[in-house]
C-alpha cells in the first residue's frame, strides 16, 4: 500500500475478506497484504473481559499519544503498537484447505519472519534466538536476549479462514509507540527494529523488506505469489474486488 493505513480501515477489509472466504469456499483465493499503519495501539483476545482496565487504558493513551487510535480486536495476544516504519502482514489463508493446524500456521509464519531477516538483500543478516525455547514469552521473534522483540504475531482464525497476521519492526520510528505501553503483556520485554541493529549510517526502510516477506512466504506455505491484478485473480473477482476497494479508500486520505 502507498501510504500508511487506518487500522479500523483494514480491519474492516479483513473481516469482509474472511466472510468472501467462508461463503464462497471454492471461487476464493488466498491473499497476502503487506501495509503500514497509522499510528494505533490494539488490543488482544486474552484481554477482551478486561472492559475496565481497558477503557482506562484507552484514556492514558489518548491523553499522552492524541494522535494514535485504540482499538479492540479479537486476535490472538495482548496490546501492542502499529505505525510508520513496521511491516505488517495480513495472510488471508484457507488453512483447512491446506490441511495446516492453527500451531503450524503459526510456527510457518515464524519461519517466514526469520527467513526475511537473514535474507541475502538484507544489509546485515540479522540472527534470531529460537523462538519456541522459551514458552513463556509472547510469540514472535527476538534477538541478543529474550528481552529484545524484533517481530510480532498474533491471528484469527475462523473456520479455517486466517485473518491478522504479523509485524515486523522495521525502521527506528517504529519503536517509538512501544515506549507508552507493556508491550504483548511482557513487562521485560523492549521491542527493537531491524534498522537499530544496522551498523551505523547503514539503513533500511519497510518496502526494503517487502521482496523477502513475499520470497519466503510463498516458499514455505507453496504459493505462488503475484501481485493482484484483474489477470492474476483469476476466477475469484469478489475478491479483487475487495482490495481494489481498499486501494480507492486509501488514495482517497
Amino acid at each position: 500500500m502507498p501510504c500508511p493505513v487506518p487500522y479500523e480501515l483494514a480491519l474492516r477489509f479483513q473481516n469482509d475478506m474472511v466472510r468472501h472466504r467462508i461463503n464462497n469456499p471454492c471461487l476464493s483465493s488466498d491473499w497476502l497484504i503487506l501495509l503500514e499503519h497509522q499510528p494505533v495501539y490494539t488490543t488482544g483476545r486474552r484481554e477482551t473481559g478486561e472492559k475496565d482496565r481497558l477503557e482506562a487504558e484507552r484514556s492514558r493513551l489518548e491523553e499522552i499519544d492524541p494522535k494514535a487510535k485504540f482499538v479492540s480486536t479479537l486476535r490472538g495476544g495482548q496490546t501492542t503498537y502499529h505505525g510508520p516504519g513496521q511491516l505488517i502482514g495480513y495472510p488471508i489463508l484457507n488453512i483447512g484447505s491446506m490441511g495446516m493446524s492453527a500451531r503450524s500456521y503459526v510456527e510457518n509464519l515464524l519461519k517466514v519472519l526469520k527467513r526475511a531477516l537473514v535474507h541475502q538483500s538484507m544489509p546485515k543478516k540479522i540472527d534470531t534466538l529460537d523462538p519456541s525455547s522459551d514458552k513463556d514469552l509472547p510469540v514472535g521473534l527476538f534477538v541478543d536476549t529474550p528481552k529484545q522483540k524484533i517481530a510480532s504475531i498474533g491471528v484469527q482464525i475462523k473456520r479455517r479462514i486466517t485473518s491478522h497476521g504479523f509485524s515486523i519492526n522495521v525502521e527506528k520510528t517504529s519503536e517509538a509507540g512501544f515506549k507508552n505501553i507493556v508491550a504483548c503483556g511482557s513487562s521485560e520485554t523492549r521491542m527493537i527494529s531491524v534498522e537499530s541493529l544496522l551498523n551505523d549510517g547503514e539503513s533500511v526502510k519497510v518496502n526494503d523488506m517487502v521482496d523477502n516477506v513475499v520470497e519466503v512466504f510463498g516458499q514455505l506455505f507453496d504459493r505462488k505469489m503475484v501481485e493482484a491484478s484483474a489477470d492474476s485473480c483469476g476466477a475469484d473477482e469478489a475478491g479483487y474486488k475487495l482490495v481494489k476497494e481498499l486501494e480507492q479508500k486509501i488514495s482517497y486520505l
